[in-house]
């Protein structure tokens, strides 16, 4: 917007007393111009102003918002593909499983039960819990001291991989251990396995979460 340069008129010496006033109410007129302008101005500025600071908490918002059905997006896309892990899992393991209920030798049997204990630990694995423990007393029934030595192996094995030696079990881990190590009923062997691999596992899961918690910065400057 232009505005034209305001000109005041000047009072001159041999000008009279009309003239005088004339000028005065002229340049009275144009300062009163002058402040509406300025007003004006500095109302359209304010206004402005007004409406960037708009502009940008409605930006913020939709960045806000973007940020928002990304996370939202993000999390259904993990669960969609934990959900699909978990039924690959569950067909797999309904594959093994009907696959080892029609095995009667005991290398083939105990080989398929080794595939199917590779997902322990799985919520399907869980779920099939107990035709897994049938399998394993089948086992134990074709040869009750080599299911046994497997057992005490297996958990060896678990121990191992978990980097957990036997002084580190607690009193009652030690107990199921030797008990374990001296059972000869073959129900008894899985029930001891069984319970024995998963506190270990648990056991293993708790050092990891300790560890994580003493390097991460988040807690150790706690301390």
């Amino acid at each position: 917007m232009g505005w034209k340069k305001t000109q005041f008129q000047k009072i001159w010496e041999k000008d009279d007393k009309n003239k005088i006033s004339e000028i005065k109410r002229f340049n009275e007129k144009k300062l009163a111009e002058m402040k509406k302008a300025s007003e004006l101005m500095e109302r359209l500025i304010a206004e402005g102003k007004k409406e960037k600071n708009s502009g940008s908490e409605s930006q913020n918002d939709k960045v806000s918002e973007s940020k928002s059905n990304k996370r939202k997006a993000e999390e259904i896309d993990i669960s969609e593909r934990n959900n699909k892990k978990s039924k690959v899992i569950g067909d797999n393991l309904d594959k093994l499983i009907h696959e080892a209920k029609d095995i009667n030798d005991y290398e083939a049997l105990a080989a398929k039960i080794k595939e199917i204990d590779k997902n322990q630990g799985e919520e399907a694995y869980n779920s099939h819990q107990n035709e897994i423990n049938e399998l394993k007393i089948k086992l134990g029934g074709l040869d009750k001291n080599k299911f046994k030595e497997l057992s005490i192996k297996k958990i060896e094995e678990v121990m191992k991989t978990n980097n957990i030696k036997e002084s580190d079990l607690s009193a009652e881990e030690k107990v199921e251990w030797d008990k374990l190590k001296n059972e000869n009923d073959v129900s008894e062997i899985t029930k001891l396995e069984n319970k024995i691999s998963e506190k270990v596992g648990k056991k293993r899961s708790l050092e990891y979460f300790k560890g994580l918690v003493k390097t991460s910065p988040r807690f150790s400057s706690r301390s």
